[in-house]
Formats: structure tokens, sequence, C-alpha cells
């Protein structure tokens, strides 16, 4: 049998099928009617018709293709209801639904070309002849660099069709030659096993179609070599159907297995075993592998779901893999064992602050909340639940001692024997008793502090309105602070009480200044072309005083006695006061910065040759460079002249003769250089007379006409 597809770069009509020459002898044209198209393709095979955008396949999809459906492996002898001789193959439908199918992968050295069929649910075609059309989906299948043309997640719509309907696949097998559908020596491979008249009936089921238990996905594939030659792995094109309503019927289809392990257990016997449960779904027989964090462990011949083992492993347990008696399947869940340990103890030490009506006492606790505890105060039981927090305190008093009895947690319950007492403990104390001057480049001086109490402490104090902490081990703390000015003691915690302290004289200290010296430095100045540019600093302070500052790449430093220190500079750059000190070495304070910019030197040229006739001016050009607004001064040779221009280009009316030149030209930011000269004439307005005539009586007479001029020749 020979059949010759052959498709033109694009279709001049959806349902047209061109036959060519090219590929074989002859063609069989009863099949050849039978083909149609869902839309348009180009010569590469494209398909212009896909659903965008398509769908994602699920990394966990792709894995599970990947181990149930491997290269090269024949899953023939593995057996199973895949290859039952009822299985079911195709689509149907048990309501009206509209239909798409959807690549998830190809698997096959070959271009085969993917395309589906249809017939009424009790009238299965006996021959490929009783079928009323072959339309196809995919021309090409090509998911390879560089000429892919599909890939997993392209999707494509069948249709709508009525109840009842059957939806077969099929597969021309190496179909795509060239640039076109080619069947000529290939095969054409059914989901109806009884269509595939190529090879003995035994090895006539050239698909499988399972059901995706995790994402509810119906997945078909193809084994595309004339069975029982070629690997028989079932994975050459292989995609998934999906319909809307869901109307498919899957009562016969194999569901592919899942196992679910579930049973996070808290116990309170460390040395007490666990029991795990693994929910299956699929046919038994099943095989499942999990993982308890030291060990892979395999049970076999699992009959039943749910399925209970016992574990002494305390740690999260996962399951592996799953296999029923068809195939692998997916696996999900976790199941986490762990030992409680739920225990309560007092925090050592617990006192009362002088002066404080009450104190506390913290209860440590270990387990899961929530907790309930009991202690007696006294001769008095108190229970307390529902705490969460992992330290709980009991308010309580001078001279009583304190007893835990019993802790529970979430789950656990335990004895405990414990006894605290309060002890009192004076509040502590803070003052300054003076401070040190240092002033080095950073700590200006050092507040001294003496301190009362039980050690550690941290000291809070107030400086320009902020509030800063400062900490000590010993009992004479020292600060370091970076300015002079009012600082207060607000405050002050020991290792057991904290005091709150009011304002007064004994908790302030003024740290003078006034003697340091500072240096500030202000502005911005313009570097005009090769020249020089100046900053100022201004200095306060016991001279000499040396000065270090930076031009934005480097540092430099200058020794003055001067208050106010001009230095010329030749570079551009943003430039900052590092440092300044004293004559005695004690560093003061800098402020400021100064950007120098660099400017190009404007010019300005004046030029032209004009006359000035009688009342009327002549014009100067003049032309500058440089940036806006230009001041510039121009002489006539005895007097000069002023003007202002916010353009580059001047045109100046002059009334007075002599030689123009100009005299000096400022843009906005640098004085400039000039150029050029003018020279300008002035002439009087010339006159012409007309006189004489008269008249001429005979040919060959003649009468004088005068004309008599004024001003320069020639006219």
């Amino acid at each position: 049998m020979l059949l010759l597809i052959g498709l033109s770069l694009f279709f001049s009509s959806q349902y047209e099928l061109l036959a060519q020459a090219g590929c074989g002898d002859s063609v069989n044209v009863e099949l050849t009617k039978k083909f149609r198209f869902l839309g348009d393709w180009n010569r590469n095979g494209l398909i212009d018709y896909k659903v965008v955008p398509g769908d994602t396949i699920s990394e966990q999809m792709a894995k599970f293709v990947e181990n149930t459906l491997p290269e090269t492996i024949d899953i023939f002898e593995q057996g199973g209801d895949l290859f039952d001789k009822d299985a079911q193959l195709n689509t149907v439908l048990i309501d009206s639904s509209d239909v798409w199918l959807t690549l998830v992968h190809e698997g096959a050295n070959f271009k085969n070309v993917l395309g589906f069929y249809t017939y009424e649910k009790n009238d299965p075609p006996a021959s490929v002849y009783d079928i009323d059309s072959l339309t196809i989906i995919f021309p090409k299948i090509e998911s390879e660099e560089p000429h892919n043309v599909t890939d997993p997640g392209d999707k494509v719509y069948l249709g709508a069709f009525p109840p009842n309907t059957v939806i077969g696949y099929f597969v021309i097998s190496d179909g795509w030659v060239g640039d076109t559908i080619c069947y000529l020596s290939n095969y054409i491979v059914f989901t109806d096993k009884q269509l595939n008249t190529f090879t003995k009936p035994e090895y006539s089921q050239h698909t499988i179609q399972m059901f995706y238990t995790a994402e509810e996905k119906l997945l078909l594939g193809f084994e595309d070599w004339k069975r029982p030659d070629g690997d028989q792995d079932f994975n050459d094109v292989m995609f998934y159907i999906s319909a809307n309503p869901d109307a498919i019927d899957t009562a016969d289809i194999v569901k592919v297995p899942t196992a679910k392990i579930t049973g996070d257990t808290v116990l309170c016997d460390p040395n007490a075993p666990a029991q795990v449960q693994v929910d299956l779904t699929g046919k038994g027989p099943w095989t499942i592998v999990y993982f308890d964090g030291r060990d892979s462990v395999e049970i076999e011949s699992i009959t039943s779901s749910p399925y209970l083992f016992t574990t002494e492993v305390k740690n999260t347990i996962k399951l592996v893999s799953v296999r029923d008696r068809n195939m692998h399947g997916t696996v999900s869940g976790a199941a986490t064992i762990s030992v409680s340990n739920v225990s309560a103890s007092f925090l050592p030490n617990p006192v009362l602050c002088e002066g404080d009506p009450i104190g506390q006492i913290g209860v440590s606790l270990e387990g899961y909340s929530p907790w309930t505890i009991t202690y007696s105060e006294g001769d008095k039981q108190h229970v307390v639940d529902g705490i969460v927090d992992t330290v709980y305190y009991i308010d309580a008093s001078l001279d009583i001692t304190y007893r835990l009895i019993g802790v529970a947690d979430k789950y656990c319950v335990s004895s405990v024997s414990d006894t605290v007492m309060l002890t009192q403990k004076p509040k502590p104390t803070a003052e300054f008793s003076g401070y040190n001057l240092v002033g080095s480049q950073e700590v200006f001086a050092e507040l001294l502090v003496d301190l009362t109490g039980s050690g550690p402490w941290y000291v809070f104090y107030e400086h320009n309105g902020v509030v800063d902490t400062a900490f000590s081990e010993t009992a004479s703390m020292v600060i370091p602070i970076k300015e002079g000015g009012t600082y207060i003691l607000v405050g002050v915690t020991d290792a057991y009480c904290t005091t709150i302290i009011s304002n007064g004289s004994s908790r302030t200290i003024d740290v003078d200044e006034s003697f340091r010296s500072k240096a500030i430095l202000a502005g911005q100045t313009n570097l005009c072309g090769e020249g020089s540019a100046w900053i100022s600093v201004a200095l306060t302070g016991k001279k000499p005083l040396t000065l270090t500052y930076s031009d934005g790449s480097s540092e430099h430093t200058i020794v003055t006695e001067e208050d106010t220190l001009v230095i010329g500079v030749t570079k551009p750059g943003l430039y900052k006061l590092i440092s300044v000190y004293d004559v005695n070495n004690f560093y003061g304070t800098v402020e400021g910065e100064a950007e120098i910019i660099s400017r190009e030197i404007p010019t300005a040229e004046i030029s032209g040759h004009s006359a000035i006739c009688g009342e009327h001016p002549a014009e100067l050009n003049i032309e500058l460079t440089g940036s806006a607004p230009w001041m510039i001064v121009y002489t006539d040779g005895s007097q000069e002249y002023g003007i202002e221009s916010s353009q580059p280009a001047v045109i100046e009316e002059v009334t007075q003769s002599g030689n123009y030149q100009l005299v000096s030209v400022q843009d906005a930011y640098c004085p400039g250089t000039v150029s050029g000269s003018a020279e300008i004439q002035y002439y009087e307005i010339p006159t012409a007379t007309i006189s004489g005539g008269g008249a001429i009586c005979t040919d060959g007479e003649t009468v004088d006409i005068i004309i008599d001029f004024t001003g320069a020749g020639p006219w």
C-alpha cells in the first residue's frame, strides 16, 4: 500500500490535500482523500494554529516520563495492565466536550507526523477505509535544535465533539520528508490495534495510555518502530488530552500509582517507636522506597492501602519511589518523628530591686507550645496554662519559697522539682566624675562615669536630644565622645535592676570645646583653561595649624599661621577638608567643601569691512565661544564700547569710521581671548543732477544732456 501526501507552503483551502510526485511511484487515492488539516504550516513544518500561550509541562511530569518510559528500555517485557488485551487506548467522551492535545515529550529519531480521527463509540472501524477522515495535528514533530518546530507544552485545539465520540490517534512513522508529508514505504501507527495490519496481531499495540493521577492528565505514548523491532520504549511521541467539560471516560484506563506519606509524631519516650502511614493508589502489589535521614529502606509486596509501618528513627522520613503492578508512580508528603523532651526550670538568681513592690521569677520551658506549669508559692499551689513563650515570668515576693511541681507541653507531661527565692538588690547608680580631653582625630574627649551595683552595666546618656548607650564591665566607665557640649545621664542598668535618672546637676556635664581649632571650606569656583583657581579656608585655633585636605584623588597637608588660607589649585575636583590640629597636636573640627570645575577659555573674533554711507550705519560681526552670557569690550581706535550678549553670534551697528578691534571678552565663568579687526570707512551719499536738452528738428541733429555728480568716482 502506497500513499503520497504533499503539502505546499500554505494551503489554498484548509481541508484541501495537495498530492505531489517525488515520494514514490503510485498513490493510494482512496486513503489520500481522507486527510484533513486544522490549518496551515510553513515549509519547515511549523504550524500557525497553536494555542497561545501553551501549557507548562511540570518538572514532576517530565521526571515521571523519564523514569517510567526511559529511552531504549523495552517496557513491554515488564508486562502489566498497560498491555492488557482490553486496555483503553483512545479518548472516549461520555458527554459533549471541547478537546485539546498538548505535547509532553519526544523520544524519536524519526520526524513523525501526528494526527487524529473519530468514530461513534458503538461503530468502531474494521479497517482504515472505514474512517471518515484523518486530521493532521502536527505535520512534523521535532524538538531538537536547531531545526525544532515543536516543544513540550505546545497545545492544539482539536474541536468540539458530541457524546459517545471516540477520538483515536495516529502517527505516520518518519512521515516528514524534506518539506512535506510523505507516506510511502513507511507506515501509519493507529491507537486502534486492529488497524495496525503491517505487523503480527500480537505486536499490533503501538500505544500506551495512563491516567497521571498527580495532575489528573491522560497521557498517551506511541512506539513508532514496527514491533517487535526497535526499542519498544513507547516514548517516541507523548502527549496528554484535556477536555472542557471533563467528559472523558477514564474507568478502564490504567492509573499511575501514587504514594503519600503521613504520620508526624512527637514521642514522649525517646525509646518508643513511631508509626508512619502510606496512602497508595493504583493496583497492588506495591513496592515503596523511603529515606529516613540515614538509610534508604525498600518495602515490597504491599497488598493494601493505607499501609502502616513502624520506625525507631527520630527524623524526617520521605518517600523516594513507588511502583505498583504496572509502573512507577509519584510520591509526596513527609513524616517527622521527634521527641518532646518537655521540661521546666527556674532562671537563676531572681531578684527584687530595692524600692519595687514586687519582683519576677523566670521559668525556662522546653518542648512544644503551649505549656502548662504547676508551681507552689509557699503553701499555695498555682496552675498556669496556655503559655506560648519559652520563658514565663511569675510575679513574686520576698521571703517566700517558690517550687516547680509539674509541666506539660502540647504532647507530653513531666514532673519537675526546682525551688527558688527572691533576693533583694539595691538599684544601680551612675554619676559623671569629669572628663579628659583626648583630641585625637577620632575621639575628642572621654566622659568619666562612676557606677554602683552589680556589673556589667549599661549607661544611657543624652546629647543634643539624642540618647546613646555605653557598656562597661567595671564600675569606672569611660565613654569616648567626638564633640563637646552638654551630656545628661538618663538611666543605668546593672545585672539585676534598672534606675531611671531624672535630670539634675550631678547627672549633667558640660564638655568645653571653645578652644578647639576649626577649619571651614566653602564655595564653588571655576578653573579656566590651564590657569589656576583658588579655594579659601577660614581657620581658628592655636597657631600654627596643620590642615589636611583632599582634591578627590590625593591628600595635601599645609602648616599655616593665617586666619584665612587661600590655596591655589590647578586641577578640577571636589575639595574636602580631612583634618586640622593645633600647635599642641589637639585635633579640631572641619566642615564644608568646594567644587572646582574645569571651564574652557571663551573666545571672541571680530570681522567685517564695511562703509558708513551718510546716516546709514555699518555692521560689525563678532563670533563667540564659551558659556552665555558674554560681556564684550571693543574700540574704534579712540573710544571703548561695552555690550552684553546671550547669543554666540553678535551683529553690532556703528556710525563712526575707524579700525575696530576687540579689547576683552568674559563669559559666564572665565575671561577669554580676542582676535580679528574690522575697517569701517565713512562716505557721503553720492548725488546725480541732469540738465541741458533742447529740440531736434532734423535727422542727424543733436542736443547735449549734462549730468553732474558728487561723491567719489567711478559712478
